[in-house]
């Protein structure tokens, strides 16, 4: 499993001389699992360049942890939305008003972007995480919540022997209980860890089963 950090700022993209090193993009990691799937963390200004180098993968899932501006600012403008022959697999918590499928439609609609969604080409699937784990391209993903304004998911995935923390917020959760810096994406030999306990999280209807392509919320 490898992961590579395309935006780790908050708040606010900040790009210039002063943001070289660490970039100035806002929140957005890819995951390569050890089958090779795709996973991106996050949709903040980063994942416009990490589209870019995408062409030919043909699915990808993105795990949103929360949807303040800043981890969702960049999905409108992200390449595989606008593949005809792509398949955008989108998780993240469930809403404490109206439903997580909702809620990114109409981020991706007018007045916040020119195109209403139904126009973005890609088959694109919204699925609030489940309680249970799931598997996404042979690794194991858990999700918890955590301490941060509105509802907000930290993930874990396990892959190859390899297990991979990310909580882009520094507050606590139920799978890694310590602080941690904005956009962390820790890397460390699998162990076994207390499992997010059913109530952590509300699992939209369907969204139980281990596949990473269950019905509920395709478009």
């Amino acid at each position: 499993m490898r992961a590579r950090i395309w935006g780790c700022r908050g708040s606010l993209a900040t790009p210039g001389q002063g943001t070289l090193h660490t970039g100035g993009n806002t929140s957005c990691v890819e995951v390569r699992t050890e089958t090779g799937a795709v996973v991106v963390l996050d949709a903040g200004t980063g994942i416009r360049p990490l589209g870019g180098t995408l062409a030919g993968v043909r699915e990808l899932d993105l795990l949103l942890t929360h949807l303040h501006l800043d981890h969702i600012e960049g999905l409108a403008f992200f390449a595989p939305l606008h593949d005809t022959q792509a398949t955008v697999r989108i998780w993240g918590p469930a809403q404490e008003d109206g439903t997580l499928a909702e809620r990114v439609a109409t981020w991706l609609s007018p007045p916040f972007f020119p195109l209403p969604f139904q126009q973005f080409e890609a088959r694109i699937e919204i699925h609030e995480a489940p309680a249970a784990e799931w598997q996404i391209g042979g690794a194991r993903v858990r999700c918890a919540r955590t301490r941060h304004p509105g509802p907000t998911l930290a993930y874990r995935l396990d892959d190859g022997g390899r297990s991979s923390r990310a909580s882009t917020e520094p507050r606590r959760s139920r799978l890694r209980p310590a602080r941690t810096p904005c956009c962390t994406m820790r890397s460390t030999r699998a162990t076994s860890t207390p499992r997010a306990s059913a109530g952590a999280t509300r699992a939209s209807t369907n969204s139980h089963a281990s596949s990473a392509r269950p019905p509920h919320g395709a478009r």
